[in-house]
C-alpha cells in the first residue's frame, strides 16, 4: 500500500487492476504514456511496484535498484519489500544464504514498524516481517503473531497474504481444516480484488480438496460474476 497518494485515484485503481491481473506490461505501458506533472513520484512507486511483481511472478530478473534512492518511509518499505525479494530467490537458486544481509533487512523492518506512520503502514511491515522470520530466519514462531496482526489489515492484498501463510503453519501442525479455513478466506480476498496471480497461487494449495466447480462458483461470487455463478451453482451437488 502507498500512503503518499498523488495520481487521482482512478489512475492509480487502474494501473492496480492492471498489475493484480498479470498485466504488467500494459500497466507500465500506462505508466509510460502518462504526461509529466503532479503525481509524478507516486507514478514512479506505482512502476517499482509493478517491475518487482512481474519479476517475482514471472521468474524474470529483478528490476535494479533506483540510482537515487527516494527518501522517505513509504520509500524504505518499498526497498525492504525488493530486499526480501531478492533474498528469497537467493535461497530459491541455492545459493548460499546471506546472514548478514538477512538480519539487516529484520532490522531495517523492525525499525519501519517501530516508525510507521499510522497502523494499516505498521500491518503492512508486519507482514514481510513475519516472511523474514520463517522463510529467511527458519523462526516460525516468530513469524506467526506478525502474520495474525496483519490478517486484519484494511489493505486486502496484506491480509490476504497473511492468511495464506498462517495457513502454511496451520497445516505443518496437522490441523487441515483450520488451514483450509484460512486459505479460503485468502482465496476469496484475493478473487474480490482480481487478484489473478495471487487466487491462483491460493488454488494451487485449495485444489486437493476442492472440485473445479466449487473454485468457480466462489471466485464468481466474489468477483460479481452473478450469471457465471449462478450457472456454475446448477452443477454443484445438492448440499442436503
Amino acid at each position: 500500500m502507498t500512503h503518499a497518494v498523488d495520481l487521482p485515484d482512478p489512475f492509480e485503481q487502474a494501473v492496480r487492476a492492471l498489475a493484480q491481473a498479470g498485466r504488467w506490461d500494459v500497466a507500465l505501458a500506462l505508466l509510460d504514456a502518462r504526461p509529466p506533472g503532479p503525481g509524478a513520484r507516486c507514478a514512479e512507486a506505482l512502476r517499482r511496484r509493478t517491475e518487482l511483481d512481474r519479476a517475482f511472478w514471472s521468474a524474470t530478473p529483478l528490476p535494479s535498484p533506483p540510482g537515487d534512492a527516494p527518501a522517505g518511509w513509504d520509500a524504505a518499505r518499498e526497498a525492504a519489500q525488493a530486499g526480501y525479494v531478492r533474498l528469497l530467490r537467493r535461497r530459491i537458486e541455492g545459493l548460499p544464504p546471506d546472514v548478514a544481509a538477512v538480519e539487516a533487512l529484520r532490522a531495517d523492518l523492525e525499525h519501519l514498524l517501530a516508525t510507521a506512520p499510522d497502523v494499516e503502514a505498521g500491518l503492512a511491515v508486519r507482514f514481510p516481517l513475519g516472511l523474514v522470520h520463517e522463510n529467511l530466519r527458519g523462526d516460525a514462531a516468530s513469524a506467526t503473531p506478525h502474520w495474525a496482526a496483519a490478517a486484519d489489515a484494511v489493505d486486502t492484498d496484506v491480509a490476504a497474504s497473511a492468511l495464506r501463510h498462517l495457513g502454511g503453519q496451520a497445516a505443518d501442525r496437522g490441523d487441515h481444516d483450520r488451514a483450509r479455513d484460512l486459505w479460503w478466506r485468502s482465496f476469496r480476498l484475493r478473487a474480490r480484488d482480481g487478484d489473478l496471480p495471487g487466487a491462483l497461487a491460493q488454488l494451487q494449495l485449495l485444489a486437493p480438496s476442492t472440485t473445479v466447480a466449487e473454485a468457480v462458483q466462489v471466485w464468481a461470487a466474489e468477483a460479481g460474476f452473478a450469471v457465471l455463478r449462478d450457472a456454475v451453482l446448477h452443477t454443484l451437488p445438492d448440499p442436503t
